[in-house]
């Protein structure tokens, strides 16, 4: 049986699947309240080394994988972390 998130996870193993829905806020309704990725803390090397190993995960998914999504939300919340005011090469986010 495939187990399917309403964030688009799917899985046929039931313990990862609960795992993974877990980590949502879910409404009285079953919909999926998307988290913010928390950045703060992280300095602008951190995030870059961890774009270029989610950019080597994303290489690795076969094409139209589900496990693309999520790893796609990452990216673009480290590019936005990037873009944002401080900009500094190794300094801490706010």
């Amino acid at each position: 049986m495939i187990h399917q998130c309403p964030c688009g996870f799917a899985t046929s193993d039931q313990l990862w699947f609960e795992s993974h829905q877990a980590r949502h806020l879910l409404r009285g309704d079953g919909q999926v309240v998307r988290r913010d990725h928390d950045l703060s803390g992280l300095t602008a090397g951190e995030l870059q080394r961890a774009r270029r190993e989610l950019e080597a995960s994303l290489a690795l998914a076969r094409p139209g994988s589900v496990v693309s999504n999520p790893i796609m939300a990452q990216i673009r919340a480290i590019d936005a972390a990037l873009a944002g005011p401080t900009g500094l090469p190794g300094s801490p986010l706010p």
